[in-house]
């Protein structure tokens, strides 16, 4: 089996850095962590990638917005 290391990765459960490799099993990648036991299936190019970031961007752009007014020489 032949290990692709992802240089910078940091494992989403013991957080080590550096440590996540992709392997290819049955036509699909792959990712482990050698410092525990994480696994997971990498979705393939065509599958739609939901990123939670992506949650929170919708949340913010839903957020309030008003105006502010600077006033030239003013102090706190």
């Amino acid at each position: 089996m032949m290990r692709r290391f992802i240089a910078g990765a940091v494992c989403p459960k013991c957080q080590a850095r550096d440590k996540i490799y992709l392997a290819k099993e049955n036509d699909e990648d792959v990712a482990y962590c050698v410092a525990c036991d994480y696994r997971s299936v990498r979705p393939r190019n065509d599958e739609p990638l939901v990123h939670p970031d992506d949650e929170v961007d919708a949340l913010r752009k839903e957020a309030e917005t008003g105006v502010v007014k600077f006033v030239p020489g003013a102090r706190h």
